[in-house]
């Protein structure tokens, strides 16, 4: 009997301790919580261009342009962004193809980030 209660305890102690498991962003990745989301300029320059180069030329530069998207000049990216495929892509929005495909949606700061520029006229600053 005394096993049985000593069973009991461990197991409900063990369930009790790995079924209250919550993340926070902040702990688990101190350094984006110190880097705070600056969207008060969007410019392609410095911040759009950067988040092609990271997330979207390895499938759609020059060199292999899937879909026939390019993602590595100016002038292919402000194409996209003028017909709304840029927008409705990395947004996730019906009737267009989710990018990047087969990998997590952009940060909500890119995002943010790329709305602002096209909503500014997606100019080459």
């Amino acid at each position: 009997m005394k096993n049985m209660f000593r069973t009991i305890v461990v197991c409900l102690s063990v369930f009790s301790l790995t079924s209250c498991y919550y993340d926070i962003q902040e702990e688990l990745h101190p350094e984006s919580a110190s880097q705070a989301c600056d969207t008060t300029v969007a410019q392609y320059s410095t911040q759009i261009m950067a988040i092609m180069q990271n997330s979207c030329n390895s499938c759609h530069s020059t060199g292999s342009a899937s879909g026939g998207i390019i993602t590595d000049t100016y002038q292919e990216v402000k194409r996209i962004a003028d017909n709304g495929t840029l927008v409705g892509s990395v947004n996730h929005t019906a009737g267009f193809r989710a990018m990047p495909q087969n990998a997590p949606k952009l940060s909500s700061c890119n995002l943010q980030l790329i709305n602002k520029w096209v909503r500014e006229g997606s100019l080459n600053n």
